[in-house]
C-alpha cells in the first residue's frame, strides 16, 4: 500500500470516528461495521490509541461514553487475545473512564505496575481494595454511579454541567453562594484539563459551554475575562466562541491565538481550529515555525493527540519520520519505509531545541520504549544503529541485529543495564569500546 492511499484510509477511519462522536443519534453503522478498519494487531493498536486521545480529550456530549464503550465492546475479543493488561494500561493510562470500562468487563486486570500507578487515585478504590485485599476503605454513597458519570459531583457543578440556569438562580439566592468562587476538586472528576484544578464558576461553565449561566453571571457582574477562551474551546461550542467575540474578550498577546489554536487541536474540535486559524493567526508565521521548532509547532501536536485533519500534506516534511516513531504511528511507518528517499538515519536540525540535535528517528523510538517501532526501523536495509541510538533504554533486555545492518557506532547501547543479548546476524564494521 502507497503511504498516501494508507493516510487516506486512517483519515476516513478518523472522519467515520469523530462524526459518530458528534453525531447526537446512536447510530454506529458508519464507524463500527467497517470491517476495513482492523487487520492485525498494530492497526488495532492504531485504533486504540486514537480512541483514548480522542475520547481523553474531546467534548463529552450526553451519549459521549456510551459510544465510546459501545466501539470498545465491538472489538472485546481482539482486544482480549493480542493485549496483556500492561500494554492496555500504558494505551489508555489517562483515561479515567476507559480503564474503569475495561476492569469492568475484565479485559483489564490489576497488577503490581498498574497499582503503583493507581494506589494514589481514589477514583480506583474497589479495584485497588480488591487487589490487596484490604476492606477498610469506606466506599462513599453512589459511588459506582458518580465513577460513571466521571464529572465533578458537587451540586452546584452538576447545575453548571447541565446549564440548569433556572436551578441554578434559585441555589445561589438559597444558598448565598458568591458568583465568584472557584470549584473545588473532586475524585470523581476524570477530565484532564480540569483534575486538581480550581476554576472559576464562570470558567467552568464555559468549559460544559453552559451560555445561560455564563449570561447570567455577567449580567450580575461578573467579568468575561480571557481565560475563558480555552475553556470555551473544550466545549466545542461555536456559539460560545461567537459570544466571546461579540464581548470583545481578546487575549493580553495576538500569540495567544495560537495556544489556542494548539487546544482546539488536541479536542479533535477541528471546527473551531479553522476558525481560529482563519481569522486570528498569521498563517505565514505559523508554518515558519513548524519548520525550526521541532517541539513547539502545530504538526507536533497534531501527531501528538492523533488529529489527522492537521497533519502535514507534505510526505517530505522534514519532521514527518520523527513524529511518526515520536507517537508510535507503526502502520505508517511501516509503509513510509518504502519510500524510495527516505533518509532512515536522518537527524534533527533543530534551531530551537538544542536538546533535539542530533536525534534519529530509531533513538526517538528508542526513548519511548516503543520496541516494536524499533524493530520495523531495523528491517529497513538502509538503517544504521548510530551514536546512543539505544543509550539509557534501561527497558531493552534483547535485540537483534539483522543482517542488513552495517553499522554500529560508538555508544550505541550505552547505560542499557536490562541488556542481557545482543545477537548480531552479520559483519559489521568495528564496534568501539563504549558502544
Amino acid at each position: 500500500m502507497e503511504v498516501q492511499q494508507k493516510i487516506d484510509q486512517m483519515k476516513q477511519i478518523y472522519n467515520l470516528l469523530i462524526t459518530f462522536l458528534e453525531d447526537e443519534s446512536n447510530s454506529s453503522n458508519n464507524f463500527i461495521n467497517n470491517e476495513k478498519i482492523i487487520d492485525d494487531k498494530h492497526e488495532i493498536t492504531d485504533l486504540l490509541l486514537l480512541i483514548s486521545n480522542v475520547s481523553t480529550n474531546h467534548h463529552r456530549s450526553p451519549n459521549f461514553t456510551s459510544k465510546i464503550e459501545q466501539i470498545l465492546t465491538h472489538f472485546e475479543s481482539q482486544i482480549k487475545s493480542n493485549y496483556t493488561s500492561s500494554e492496555l494500561y500504558e494505551i489508555f493510562s489517562t483515561n479515567m473512564q476507559i480503564l474503569l470500562f475495561l476492569f469492568n468487563k475484565k479485559l483489564l486486570t490489576m497488577n503490581e505496575t498498574i497499582y503503583n500507578s493507581l494506589k494514589d487515585n481514589k477514583f480506583f478504590i474497589p479495584e485497588l481494595n480488591e487487589y490487596k485485599k484490604l476492606h477498610s476503605t469506606k466506599i462513599p454513597d453512589n459511588f459506582e454511579n458518580k465513577r460513571r458519570i466521571g464529572q465533578n459531583d458537587d451540586y452546584l457543578c452538576t447545575l453548571i454541567q447541565n446549564d440548569l440556569v433556572e436551578d441554578f438562580i434559585s441555589y445561589v439566592h438559597r444558598s448565598g453562594v458568591k458568583l465568584s468562587i472557584t470549584i473545588k476538586p473532586s475524585f470523581f472528576e476524570t477530565n484532564p484539563f480540569l483534575i486538581n484544578k480550581t476554576p472559576s464558576l464562570i470558567e467552568y461553565a464555559s468549559f460544559f459551554g453552559s451560555k445561560q449561566i455564563i449570561m447570567y453571571m455577567q449580567y450580575n457582574g461578573i467579568e468575561l475575562k480571557p481565560s475563558l477562551w480555552l475553556f470555551a474551546i473544550h466545549s466545542n461550542s461555536a456559539d460560545l466562541i461567537r459570544f466571546l467575540e461579540s464581548n470583545h474578550v481578546k487575549p493580553d498577546s495576538e500569540d495567544e491565538y495560537i495556544t489556542y489554536f494548539y487546544e482546539a487541536i488536541k479536542c479533535h474540535h477541528n471546527n473551531i481550529a479553522n476558525y481560529i486559524l482563519d481569522y486570528f493567526i498569521d498563517s505565514n508565521k505559523l508554518y515558519d515555525i513548524t519548520l525550526t521548532n521541532y517541539d513547539s509547532n502545530f504538526f507536533n501536536r497534531a501527531f501528538q493527540y492523533r488529529n489527522y485533519e492537521f497533519l502535514p500534506e507534505d510526505l517530505h516534511y522534514k519532521y514527518y519520520i520523527f513524529y511518526l516513531c515520536q507517537y508510535r504511528y507503526y502502520s505508517l511507518i511501516k509503509v513510509f519505509l518504502d519510500l524510495t528517499d527516505l533518509n532512515i538515519n536522518d537527524r534533527i536540525n533543530d534551531d530551537i531545541s538544542l536538546k533535539n540535535i542530533n536525534v534519529t528517528p530509531i533513538r526517538i523510538a528508542a526513548q519511548k520504549n516503543y520496541f516494536d517501532v524499533v524493530n520495523l526501523l531495523l528491517t529497513s536495509k538502509h538503517i544504521f544503529v548510530t551514536n546512543r541510538s539505544f543509550a539509557g533504554c534501561e527497558l531493552l533486555s534483547e535485540i537483534d541485529i539483522p543482517s542488513h545492518v552495517s553499522v554500529i557506532e560508538e555508544g550505541a547501547f550505552d547505560g542499557c543495564r536490562s541488556l542481557e543479548r545482543i545477537t548480531l546476524l552479520s559483519s559489521l564494521t568495528p564496534i568501539n569500546d563504549y558502544t
